[in-house]
């Protein structure tokens, strides 16, 4: 199931922790095996990632509240493979950014796409 393209997280300044995006619906993650996502992260610092992730709650606001997730870092593109083979029902598809900036600038990440697929 392709559920469309993504958008871009807004860059990101300071040690404080990042905002978490989230589709508008649930997504029933029955019968799926894995939730694959093209991420991009852009930042410049060690540990910084873009991640995807799911969750049955619609308020989450740290990565630590996502029932299981995935993400790329430090510039790297390709696509997040997050096992979601035991989840059942419906789940909010959540998306963030990852990271601290210091002394850098980073500019956030970017997700192309995500899906779900039994294979």
């Amino acid at each position: 199931m392709d559920l469309g393209k993504c958008l871009s997280l807004g860059s990101s300044m300071g040690y404080a922790p990042k905002p978490m995006h989230r589709l508008n619906q649930t997504i029933n993650l029955s019968g799926y095996y894995y939730l694959k996502g093209s991420l991009k992260a852009s930042g410049y610092v060690y540990g910084e990632k873009t991640i995807i992730g799911v969750s049955k709650s619609p308020n989450v606001t740290s990565i630590s509240g996502l029932n299981a997730y995935a993400g790329y870092g430090l510039s790297d593109t390709g696509t997040a493979i997050t096992n979601i083979s035991s989840l059942t029902g419906e789940y909010y598809i959540y998306l963030a950014y990852d990271g601290f900036a210091g002394d850098h600038k980073t500019t956030g990440g970017t997700c192309y796409e995500i899906y779900l697929t039994t294979t």
